[in-house]
């Protein structure tokens, strides 16, 4: 189980479709459901019903959600807690090709 498939399933529990689900999360269709089946193999439960209207959750799916979206808010406190503290960073990073002709 990973962190960005609990983004993806409470993106999916938001927009009540799988297809708006990825479109906001600027993935593919295929890479989100993949990414949910993965997820309820391992689980070992279905975490959504799949209707041709879109999804909904089942009473496990239910609980499962609430206790990703408690997970998911307390990643973000932590990450804004303490990051904050040691002030913003700047990155740079300079892209190149190997071509002796540019």
């Amino acid at each position: 189980m990973t962190f960005k498939q609990l983004k993806y399933a409470l993106a999916i529990t938001k927009y009540g479709s799988l297809s708006q689900a990825a479109e906001n999360l600027y993935i593919s269709q295929p890479t989100l459901s993949e990414a949910i089946q993965n997820l309820e193999d391992e689980l070992g439960f279905q975490i959504f019903l799949r209707h041709h209207s879109g999804m909904a959750l089942t009473p496990e799916g239910e609980t499962f959600v609430a206790d990703a979206q408690a997970v998911i808010e307390q990643v973000a406190y932590i990450e804004h807690r303490y990051t904050a503290r040691q002030g913003k960073k700047s990155h740079f990073s300079v892209s190149s090709t190997h071509f002796y002709f540019t």
